[in-house]
């Protein structure tokens, strides 16, 4: 089975909590992946709405 995000929330910095497709949860804290691949673009904690902002 391949898994997919069904629902993601920004909790604070750069950690969210995520559900998947076959029901587990968890919180995924994605500083360590910061400046890599897909994740570069994150470290502009400006991009994230200014609600979010802690």
């Amino acid at each position: 089975m391949i898994l997919h995000i069904t629902a993601a929330e920004y909790l604070h910095d750069y950690t969210l909590a995520v559900s998947f497709n076959n029901g587990q949860k968890g919180i995924a804290d994605l500083t360590d992946a910061l400046g890599q691949g897909v994740f570069q673009s994150l470290r502009e904690i400006g991009l994230l709405p200014p609600s979010q902002h802690r």
